[in-house]
This record gives structure tokens, sequence and C-alpha cells, in this order.
């Protein structure tokens, strides 16, 4: 048995323990690291100590050593330092740290260099014997030399003026003193007597130098000079600037005429400049040449200048490394010479025909050499003549007047700029002098004769100019672009003909309406106005493709044409038996010493083969003959030695074959009249009745008649042309109607048969005819039949009555004998005057008591507007159609008979008095009876469009009675209606013309035919206008495509008659404007016989034969129902009064 004893160790692995303390002295660019070591009883055996900086490792040092300096750090600047201990086994114990600030950097230098890693980098840095040399910075570890004469060399790249140097030497490698030398490029300035550099004392601080008179200095070498260690660690920092090119001084400029010499000196003290190599030389602030250094003092010639002329110099000069100085300048100016250069822009400014103007600008300033001090113009008619005239000027001037020339000669002219001498002429300019006046002769009243003096050989082409006088600019004045052709819109002057000077007549006539023209344009000849003043001058061309060398005559004397004679007037076409028209004329006043040589007239019927008429002078009527119911033209124009004068023309339509008895009955005739054709646009037709005084007598012309509407009252009357019966041409059933012409049964009303006409009077001759109306009022007639007489044929029958007339005992033939109380004929005809005088009054009174009337009425007429209108057309429904055909009157007149009888023309001054009494009672009564209101339509006034065309909102149109223009519904509108008279349609009621419609007025003048105006109205009234005027002062003006021209004016105590003549589409009419001046603003003229006398003058006037008389006052009718009542009484001559009929109508 044995026995085992097992003994346990138990043991534990040691780790190394950190450092116990760390002390750290900072410096400004080191800092001194001190440590202790753990004992063994804290530590496993420590071999190494490990530096770290800044949690990088550092340096790793043996245990033996227990401190550390550690360089290459920045002033002012927070640090970390670590320790850590490692044993053999590589354990390593935990990190010991400490942050430090490195201190506060002194002030080395104001400018240090080498700290500027950008301007100064590491390959500037050289040597020998070592490496690194670019940790000779002072923030760096500083270069280490190993081996004699090791060295330190640095380029600083230019040249700089160093103030001090400042090492710090390694305390453990280090040398008590160093040299140092500087140089520029090629050359060691201090070599033979280098700055000696004594060692810093304290291995942390620098030891600082300062450094005299060390300028100009790139490349530095630094090497220590002691002998006893040639090992050493140094660091270094250069203080200073850099130095630059000091400016030139003493700039000389000695000029010449073209060329310039400049000299100049330098600073070569090194305290004062970098070292200077080249220049930059600059003229007029651009670099021009350089120059290189060579002496002290620098000189150059500038060539190429130009004479007098001011110039800047300047100088930079610049050293090795292409630094500048400040530019040093200097002016100068080269000297005066004669110009080099001419006048430019000669030109010629004006002409006469001995003058010439010319004018030009300085010669460019650097080729005028100097100051100038006039001008040399020369001139001659020859091209480069060599001994033109010279005439001298100053040099304030730059035109000049060459005189006493030639009329239509051509000049060359030359100007020469003067300083010191003359220099070089312009280029040679030509001008050719205006010609002579030239003055036409009249020749026509269209015409002018011009004789043309042949030009100068080169002269190839020639204008004529005319215009109206007088002259409103010269010549010279007029551009080519002034003068073109001859047309309506061309303003004067105008070019009348273009002629090659070859091809030119010693006499031309302007005016001869002809074509003249040159290659690119045409020119009419334009017949000239009529005694009209007129002036021309003519423009001759050198060339016939370029119009820029040419001349021109001055303006001719004022010539006036002939007076061109008048057309004939009162042209009057009067038929004077079937088939055969007398046109007849008058000549108007000739100009002194003009004769009429003869008259030119022609006619023909429409589409026929025109016939002229050789008319003699003495003539002043001819006799034609037609065929029936044509259309037939006559012209006449009248010649004498100023031409022929304008064309005067009529048409008219010949009459229809004479109507014929058909038949014969016991109590009178059977005639049948024919209808129109369509195309005549006939409207009525009429039976018209020719009361003859005897078989003799020679029928007149139907269509100078004035044609009573009904037969005459006196039964015995002679040579009395009426109406006995007139149809619508819709009564036109067949293409006939037949008439039975009966004996007349006086003064009774009754039925009458369809187409019977009581109103032939026994034992009375007759003639009858046929006419026919338009709508515009136009008569067209047959001739008048063979003459016929009446003969009564006595017949009894159960009433007593004749067969064919009134029976025997009859009185009602008897103009003496009437049943209104023996009032005669004579006796109204004589007080017709006195009548008229209180008819104007009394219609003024019913104007007066129509506007006064109280609203309230008017208000309740409205009212029973509908239901009167139903009450009267149930009466009218209820008539007897035969009573409608057969009476005359219509039964209204038998209500008016009956309630407002008719009055004798004796009585009615009594009848005044009467009506008067109680304040206007029974006036007042008898306008309640008329009719206020009715049910008419008025559309068309009220369409948007026509709004405008009615001067007031409520005075408008109604639709069955207005005027209709032509044109589609927006232009066929007028504020115009149509007014019964004495006949159908005899008046146009219209307003006072707008600015509007001014147009539309003289359309409906135009297509109504109406050759009469009257005017009741002042054109303005209270200072409002009530009437825009629509009629010429003067002259023509154009209202649409109608030319209105004043004629004549005629002056009277009330008013004013104007003579318009109207022209369209070459047809001319002639129209009276009767423009009464005196009506009052409010109320009426104050004595009637003012409109008894304007009334008087326009009957005298007026053809009864044209469409309606126009009558307008300024909005409403009150004045024109004044003088269209007036007329219509004094044309009845009847010797009753009926006064309601007139004014309710």
């Amino acid at each position: 048995m044995f026995s085992l004893k097992i003994v346990v160790f138990l043991y534990l692995v040691q780790n190394p323990a950190p450092v116990n303390n760390l002390w750290i002295t900072p410096y400004q660019y080191a800092a001194r690291v001190t440590w202790s070591i753990p004992t063994p009883q804290q530590s496993s055996y420590i071999t190494k100590v490990i530096i770290y900086l800044n949690g990088a490792k550092y340096e790793t040092i043996s245990r033996e050593t227990t401190r550390i300096v550690i360089k290459r750090f920045k002033p002012n600047i927070r640090y970390k330092v670590e320790i850590q201990t490692e044993d053999g086994y590589w354990q390593k114990s935990t990190k010991f740290s400490k942050y430090f600030v490195t201190n506060i950097a002194g002030k080395i230098c104001d400018k240090p260099l080498l700290q500027d890693t950008h301007t100064f980098p590491d390959d500037l840095f050289s040597g020998s014997g070592g490496s690194n040399y670019q940790n000779a910075r002072l923030t760096e570890a500083g270069w280490c030399a190993s081996g004699s004469r090791s060295y330190l060399s640095i380029d600083l790249q230019k040249e700089y003026h160093l103030t001090q140097v400042v090492v710090i030497t390694d305390k453990t490698q280090r040398s008590s003193t160093y040299s140092l030398i500087y140089g520029r490029a090629g050359t060691w300035i201090n070599r033979d007597s280098p700055i000696q550099i004594t060692e810093n004392q304290n291995e942390y601080q620098p030891f600082i130098k300062p450094l005299n008179g060390v300028y100009n200095a790139r490349y530095i070498k630094i090497q220590s000079t002691a002998t006893e260690n040639i090992d050493f660690c140094l660091r270094i920092e250069l203080c200073g600037e850099v130095q630059k090119p000091a400016p030139v001084y003493d700039v000389q400029v000695t000029p010449s005429v073209t060329s310039a010499q400049v000299t100049w000196r330098i600073r070569t003290a090194p305290a004062m400049s970098s070292y200077i190599t080249k220049y930059y030389i600059y003229l007029d602030q651009r670099h021009r040449w350089i120059t290189y250094r060579r002496t002290d003092k620098v000189r150059i010639n500038i060539p190429g200048l130009t004479a007098y002329t001011k110039y800047t110099v300047g100088i930079v000069a610049l050293d090795g490394y292409s630094q500048r100085s400040s530019k040093i300048s200097n002016e100068f100016t080269t000297i005066e010479a004669a110009p080099s250069g001419a006048p430019r822009s000669v030109a010629f400014t004006k002409r006469s025909r001995s003058k010439l103007t010319v004018s030009w600008i300085a010669p460019s300033r650097n080729s005028q050499n100097g100051e100038l001090t006039g001008y040399n113009v020369c001139y001659s008619d020859k091209s480069r003549s060599s001994n033109p005239s010279c005439s001298p000027t100053n040099a304030h001037s730059n035109t000049a007047q060459i005189n006493n020339l030639q009329p239509a000669t051509k000049y060359f002219v030359t100007v020469a700029a003067r300083t010191i001498a003359d220099g070089p002429k312009s280029a040679e300019i030509s001008k050719i002098t205006n010609g002579e006046r030239v003055d036409p002769v009249a020749a026509s009243y269209s015409s002018l004769n011009l004789t043309i003096t042949k030009p100068a050989s080169y002269i190839k082409e020639v204008m004529i100019i005319v215009k109206d006088a007088p002259k409103d600019r010269g010549v010279e004045e007029i551009e080519e672009s002034d003068l073109k052709p001859y047309d309506a819109n061309t303003r004067d002057p105008y070019v009348t003909a273009y002629l090659k000077v070859d091809d030119l007549p010693q006499t031309f006539m302007i005016g001869d309406g002809k074509e003249y023209n040159s290659k690119i344009q045409k020119y009419f000849n334009q017949p000239l106005k009529q005694n009209s003043s007129y002036i021309l001058f003519l423009r001759f061309f050198e060339s016939q493709v370029s119009h820029y060398s040419y001349y021109s005559t001055q303006w001719s004397k004022v010539v006036k044409t002939f007076a061109k004679p008048p057309a004939p007037v009162n042209l009057k076409i009067i038929s004077t038996a079937p088939k055969k028209y007398t046109i007849s004329w008058t000549q108007p006043f000739l100009p002194e010493q003009t004769t009429v040589l003869k008259y030119h007239g022609n006619y023909n019927a429409s589409q026929g083969t025109c016939k002229t008429l050789s008319i003699s002078s003495e003539m002043r009527s001819v006799t034609i003959d037609v065929e029936f119911n044509k259309q037939y033209t006559f012209d006449i124009q009248v010649e004498t030695r100023a031409g022929r004068s304008d064309v005067i023309s009529r048409s008219w339509i010949s009459h229809s074959a004479p109507l014929k008895l058909s038949g014969k009955t016991d109590d009178g005739y059977i005639v049948i009249l024919i209808k129109p054709k369509e195309e005549q646009k006939i409207k009525t037709v009429a039976l018209v009745i020719f009361q003859l005084q005897s078989e003799s007598s020679k029928p007149p012309a139907p269509e100078n008649l004035n044609v009573e509407n009904s037969p005459p009252s006196d039964t015995k009357a002679n040579n009395v042309v009426f109406i006995a019966k007139q149809f619508d041409i819709t009564e036109f059933q067949n293409d006939t109607v037949e008439i039975f012409l009966r004996e007349s049964k006086g003064n009774r009303r009754r039925k009458r048969e369809a187409v019977d006409v009581y109103i032939l009077i026994p034992n009375t001759m007759y003639r009858i005819a046929q006419m026919n109306t338009d709508g515009a009022g136009n008569p067209f007639w047959s001739y008048w039949s063979d003459p016929f007489t009446f003969t009564k044929v006595i017949k009894d029958d159960r009433d007593g009555e004749s067969g064919g007339g009134s029976v025997d005992g009859d009185d009602s033939g008897d103009p003496g004998k009437r049943d209104d109380g023996g009032v005669s004929v004579g006796a109204a005809v004589g007080a017709s005057f006195a009548v008229v005088v209180i008819i104007i009054a009394v219609v003024l009174a019913f104007i007066f008591f129509r506007r006064r009337r109280p609203r309230e009425q008017h208000e309740n007429e409205d009212k029973n507007k509908n239901k009167e209108i139903k009450a009267v057309s149930e009466d009218e429904d209820n008539l007897d159609e035969d009573n409608q055909e057969g009476i005359y009157l219509n039964k209204n007149d038998d209500v008016e008979e009956n309630v407002h009888p008719p009055v004798p023309v004796a009585e009615f001054a009594h009848y005044v008095n009467e009506m008067k009494a109680n304040d206007n009672y029974e006036f007042q009564k008898e306008y309640d009876d008329l009719p206020s209101n009715t049910n008419t339509a008025w559309e068309v006034a009220k369409k948007p469009f026509n709004k405008q065309k009615n001067r007031y909102g409520n005075i408008v149109t109604y639709d069955h009675c207005r005027v209709v223009l032509s044109g589609d519904e927006k232009d066929d509108y007028i504020n115009a209606s149509y007014m019964d008279g004495i006949k159908e349609n005899a008046y146009i009621a219209t307003q006072g013309p707008t600015l509007l419609t001014l147009n539309d007025m003289w359309r409906m003048v135009w297509e109504q035919r109406s050759y009469s105006i009257v005017m009741v109205t002042s054109l303005v009234e209270l200072l409002k206008p009530k009437c825009d005027k629509y009629w010429p002062d003067e002259g023509t003006e154009k209202y649409g495509d109608i030319e209105v021209t004043l004629m004549k004016i005629e002056e009277f105590a009330y008013y004013v008659i104007h003579t318009l003549e109207l022209k369209k589409d070459k047809e001319e009419r002639e129209v009276r404007h009767y423009f009464f001046q005196s009506w009052p603003d409010h109320g009426v003229p104050k004595y009637p016989t003012q409109i008894l006398a304007f009334r008087r003058h326009f009957r005298t006037h007026h053809m009864e034969q044209s469409g309606p008389i126009i009558v307008h006052c300024r909005s409403d009718s009150d004045i024109l129902y004044i003088f269209a009542s007036t007329r219509l009484f004094l044309s009845l001559k009847q010797p009753l009064v009926i006064l309601y009929s007139f004014v309710s109508q």
C-alpha cells in the first residue's frame, strides 16, 4: 500500500499596470511629456511604453525612458496625449490620457513667409546633406543635416525684402553658428559677407535675427559654420515682403509730324524696386510695344502717327517675374501739316438759274493735320478743268454760294480744306442750274399751249408739271416722290406729260386728254378746268434711267384757261302735235368777246339710232319727229372759240296714241282706257278731259297743264283740264277699262254706276287723254284726242228728267245761282285772301288746343282707344258696297256736314267771332270732336336699327303711309310720311334731318323725284339744334352718291330760296329749297301775310307735275300743316270753307 499526496498551487496572471503619473509642459511648437513606471508589485514586468497623440500612435520607447519631447505643434492648439504600457507578453495596460494646450505664440515677425504652404510649397525647399528639407518649417519636426558641407536652400520664386530670420535648433543636434547668403537670379548678392546667425539657447524657443538691407532676395542658403558638430537639426522662418518693380520716371517725348521719340529713366537702388528687365509701351491706352532693359536710361521711337494729333504714351516696368509697376503716362501732339483728307459729303443744297449753293463736312479729324484755316471752292463748266474759278472761304463756314452762273448750264465743283497749305480736293460733283421761266398761253377752256426750247444735248427727257395757281413752294422743294400722275385724289402738283427730248414738239398742248408715258409710268394729260388759273414748270432729266441729275425751270406766270361756255338752259320739251315735239332752250350770257359758233344736238330713242342735228348759232329751238310711247333722250351743247360747253340732256317718254271714242250712246260716249305696261310701274290711270273754247283751239301740251282733280264749278268755263275718273292700277282686271261719259247731273251727290262718269255738259266741246301716274307722281300722257261736242238728246221718261243732260229749268249749271244764300263765285274768290288769313289763325288755334289738351283726357282716350277703333270698324263693315263705290265723299263727310257744316265765305268772319266767344268755347267743342287715336301700326319705326334715325323717340312714322327708300330693311327707313293734298300723296312730311340721316334725306329727294323742299324751322332754337344743315353754303358737297351744288341764292324779307343742282350717275336735276327763316322759337309769325307771300313765291316756281313736295319743320308737323292747309284751300277755289274737314284730315 502506498499513499499519494497531491499538492495544488493556485496563482493569478499579472497584467501590466498603467503609468502612475503623467506630466506635460507645453511650449509654442512642442511639449515635454514625463511619466513614472508602476512597481513590480503593481504590475507585470513592463518592457515598452506607447505614446499616442490625438488618438494616433506617435512613438514607442523602451522602459528606461520616462520622458519625451513631442514636436510639430502649432501655438495655442488643444491636444490629447495618451500613454499605454506593455509587458513582455504583449499584454497592454489601459491608457492614461491628459489634454493640454500649446502656448500662445510670441510675435516672431509681422510678415512670416514659410508658414504659407500655398505660396511656398514643399518643392521650394532643397539642399545638401539630408532629406525632407521641407521639415525645416517651424511647424514641422525640423530638417537634420548629415555630413560636412550640408546646407538648406529655399527658392522664394520672387524677389523679397527680408527683415528677419528665425531659427530653432535641436538640443541634441545643434550648431552654435550658422551663415546665411541670399541672391537673385544668376548672382549671390552677399556671398562675400554672409549673415551670421547664433543658435537658440532654449531648445524650445526660437532665435530671432533682425536683417538689415536684405533686398532682391529670391534664393536663401543657410549652413552651419561651427566646427565642433557638423550634424545638426534646424527649423527656420523668414520674415519680409515681396518686392515689385518701381515706376519709371522722367518720361520725355520729342514729336515730329508722323512719329515721336520717347525716353525715360528707372530706379536702380535695390531698396526701391525689384530688378527691372523689360518695359511695356502703351499708345492711347493700347499696348503696342515691348522693349528690354539694357541701360538705366531707355528710349524708343514711335512711328506711324498722324500729324497734329494728340496722343498719350504710357510706360510700365516689369521684373523677371512679370510683376508690373504702375503706368507712367505723358501726353504729346504731333506737328501740324497740310490736310491729308478731302472734305466729306460735298453736295449741292440750293440752286437757281444763276446760283449754286454747295455744302460739305470737314475732313475727318485724323486727316486734318492741323487747325483748319478755310476751304477753297473751285468750279468750271468743264469736267476736270485745269483752270477752274476758285473762291476761298473761312474755316467757320461749311457752305458756299457760287454766283453769276449761266442758266441751264452744267457746272463741276470741288472743295479742298486748308491748314498751312491746301489739302487734296474732294471728288468732283456736278449740277445743272435751273432754266429760264416758260410761259404758256390759253388755248381753250380746258387747255394751254406751251412753247419749249430744245435743251442741251446731254438732256434726254422732260416732265411737264402743272399746278393750280398760286404756287405754295419753290420748284426745288418739289421732290421726285411728289411728282405723280394725275388722278382724282392727286394733290397739286401733278405730271401731265413725260416726253423724250428727241420727240419734243415745238408747241405742246397741256390738257389734250392724251397719255404721255415713261417706261415705268403712265401720265394722263388731264383736260384743265375751265376759267381756272394755272402755273407750271418743266423738269429736264439727263438720264433716261436715273433721275438723279436734272434741272427745272422756274414757275411760269399765272395763266387762266378760257371760261367754258355755259351750256344751254331752260331746256323745254313740248309736244306740238301727235308724234311731234318742239325742243327749245335759252343761251345764258357768254363772256365778253365770245360768240356762239353753232350748236351740237342729237336725239335717239331707247336702243335706237342716234340722229345728229345741225343747229345754227341763231336757232333756239328744233322740232323733231318721234314714235308713240317710246323713251327719247335729247342732248345739246354750244360751241364757241373756247370750245364746247357741257352737254345738257333730257329724257322723256313720248305720248302714247290718242284715245278714240269707241262708241256713242243717247246720253254720252264710250271711252276705253288701256292698261299700261308693268315695267312702267304705274300706280293710277286717269281719264283727263279738256273742256275747249272752240274747235279751232290748238290743244296745249298735256305735260304743261295744271290738271284739276274735279270738274270746274263753272259749267261754262273754257280751256279747263280736269280728271274725270281715276283708277288704281289694281282695278284693271283686264287690259282695258270701259268708261261711259254721260251728262252731268249738277251738284247732287248720288250713287254712280261702276264706270259711268256724269261729267258732260251739252253743247260743249271736249278733248280727252289718258294720264298714267307712277308711284313717284310722274305723269305719262296719251296725246289729245280729236275734239268732239256733246249734243244733248231730249228724251221723255217717267221722272221727267232728260236722258242726256239736265232738264229745262234746272239752274244747277248757272254759276250765278247756288244754294248758299246767293254768294256768287266772284264774291268767293274776292274774299279768298281775307278768309285764308282767318283760316291760318283758326288752324293755329286748333294746334294750340291740341297742345294744351289736359293729360287726363289723353289718358282716358288711350284707355278707350281699342273700344273706339272697334266701333268704327263695325260701322264701316256695315256699309253697303254700292254706297262705298258710288259716292264721291265718304260716309264720315256726311256726318261732318251735319255736325260741322261748311261755312260760306261771306259769313266766315262772323263765324269766327262766334267761335271765339266765351274764351274760345265753341272752338274747344269742335276740337274735342276731332279724332284723336287710331289703331295704326308703326312696327318699322320701332326696330332697333331705325330708332336712332328718329330725332325724337315719340315722333315716328306709321307703316301704312311711310316713305320707303330703296335697299333692304336696314336702309329703307326715314322718318317721313306721305300726305294728301289736292291729289293723293301730294306732300311728304318729314323731320329736320340729323347728321345720321343727311344722306337719307337726299336719297328720298332723288327717289321721289321731288323738285321742291319747304323748310319751316330754324337750324337752332333756344340754343338747341333742331335741324342739321343739309345743303352747301357754296360749291359742291357730296351726300352718299348724290352731289349737291349750290347754283343760286335769292334772299327775301322772311325767307331764302336756294337753287340746287343734284347729280347722280350722270343725271342732273334742279331742286329749289324754300327756307322760311322767320318762324319764332315758340308761337307763330306775327303777320299771316308772311306765310301767304312765302306760299305765293313757292307756287310761282313749283312744278305741279313733279314728285311730292317735301315739307319739314323741326320735329312734328304743326308748322307744315299750316303751309299745306293754306296751299290746299287756295287751290280749291270754292266759296265754302270746310274748316272741320281740313283740320280732321
